[in-house]
């Protein structure tokens, strides 16, 4: 395989460097043609004298793009049908991979909020690591809405589920220690494994969101060190771990000594009254969710609830990932729960999404997934699970979706061991608004009926 040209230094630096980075890798596939593997990641970067963050995010691109596929432990290919060699132009794109609550339905509270904080210079102050008394006590008013009533010292503040997850493994695990999650889940998860050292074994989805026996054996065999999990609306699939299931996880948590982090980001917009793995078990939980999910992707504040034996571990993971905590976020929030805004912002989110399954149920009918139906009907949900009928090619679906100026995420993106063999892709609905929404999925449904005029048959 011929190598691939080094580039010349470029002021800015890497973020200068990556669009060029793009298009090399672009001229290497036209090269070297469909199926064809590329060299490892390290050794491109080293070749385009780039660092392997910019490598990395430039192939993660073009995967999302349709042009590479990317599995974990099997390297990356070039897709069988490369799409064109220009990315998508803005007129007419409806992109589906970001899976955001949108602006509109609470707009006129987040206005309100910064209203009330406007010319309060305190805003621009440090906020103490973890928050400060006042914060966490609205962690704590915003953690009664799960159905919790945690002392205030077992909350602290975030800059969001990212982090959240990075410090509840941190205080809990070991380099080269072994942790379990959903074998589709979210991707950041093995960026943070691999930050950690930790390895990821995936336990298998069924029907019911998790293969409960599979999980247990799993614990039994590895003795893991935690468990990762999504109980409400799981990212892709948007599946809900029933009542019995999450009792079923807690007893293998139990018997094999292994802590549960749940992650329960979609819980304020989703859940209608099932109870989380923190609430049945307590003493082994991490419970880690944020805003950005429920009422807007810029609210990047989260909180995480820990048990007593685990307050001087957060403390010090916190203060490994920062010094201090955005005390204007911070106030932000406190207006947004403790004058019931943010009740009110999610009540609004609910409504909307609720609105805009409804839109995708009537284009893709049962082909698509959006929030199990729980005790009191429909789950609302932001993300959707299109799973494609036999003997489709998920590469060449995500291609087809491209070349229509389509984007979606496909099963890859979320897969945390290889193979992956579920033929599927999410569908982020909040992303795009109004007639771009219906546009956007007439066009999925079109690829998925094979170009048909009347996709799929549903009215």
């Amino acid at each position: 395989m011929d190598q691939i040209p080094s580039l010349q230094p470029i002021a800015g630096g890497d973020r200068g460097k990556y669009r060029l980075v793009v298009d090399a890798i672009e001229e290497l596939c036209a090269k070297l043609g469909p199926g064809a593997r590329l060299p490892p990641h390290r050794t491109m970067a080293a070749e385009l004298n780039v660092t392997i963050s910019t490598l990395t995010r430039a192939v993660s691109d073009l995967t999302r793009r349709g042009l590479l596929i990317t599995r974990r432990g099997s390297g990356t290919t070039i897709a069988k049908r490369i799409p064109p060699h220009k990315e998508p132009v803005a007129e007419g794109l409806v992109d589906f991979r970001f899976n955001v609550p949108p602006i509109e339905p609470v707009a006129h509270i987040l206005r309100e909020v910064l209203a009330a904080v406007q010319g309060n210079a305190d805003v621009f102050q440090a906020e103490p690591l973890g928050g400060s008394a006042t914060a966490r006590q609205a962690g704590v008013e915003w953690l009664r809405l799960r159905g919790l009533n945690p002392a205030s010292d077992h909350v602290f503040l975030t800059d969001g589920t990212h982090q959240g997850l990075i410090a509840a493994l941190r205080m809990v695990t070991q380099p080269g220690d072994k942790v379990l999650c959903e074998a589709l889940h979210y991707s950041g998860v093995r960026q943070i494994a691999d930050l950690l050292g930790l390895h990821l074994l995936a336990v298998p989805i069924d029907h019911r969101g998790l293969d409960v026996e599979a999980f247990h054996r799993l614990a039994r065999e590895f003795s893991p060190r935690a468990a990762v999990l999504t109980p409400e609306t799981q990212m892709p699939t948007s599946t809900t771990l029933a009542g019995p299931v999450r009792h079923e996880i807690v007893a293998t948590a139990r018997e094999t000594g292994m802590f549960l982090i749940e992650d329960d980001i979609f819980g304020h917009l989703a859940s209608d009254g099932e109870p989380t793995l923190t609430s049945l078990a307590p003493e082994r939980s991490i419970l880690v969710t944020s805003m950005s999910k429920c009422i807007s992707a810029g609210v990047r504040i989260g909180h995480i609830l820990v048990p007593a034996k685990l307050t001087t571990a957060a403390e010090k993971a916190l203060g490994e990932l920062g010094w201090t905590s955005s005390a204007l976020y911070s106030a932000l929030s406190q207006k947004l729960i403790f004058d019931g805004l943010a009740q009110k912002a999610v009540a609004a989110q609910r409504e909307e999404a609720l609105a805009r399954a409804r839109v995708a149920r009537s284009i893709l009918g049962s082909a698509i997934v959006i929030g199990d139906d729980g005790p009191k009907g429909p789950k609302p949900s932001y993300h959707g699970w299109l799973t494609l009928p036999p003997g489709r090619a998920l590469d060449r679906f995500v291609t087809e979706l491209a070349d229509r100026r389509v984007l979606v995420s496909s099963a890859y993106s979320f897969a945390q061991s290889d193979p992956v063999t579920l033929a599927a892709v999410r569908i982020g609905l909040g992303n795009v608004s109004g007639d771009r929404l219906e546009a956007g999925l007439q066009r999925v449904a079109s690829v998925l009926n094979g170009g048909g005029s009347n996709p799929l048959g549903f009215v």
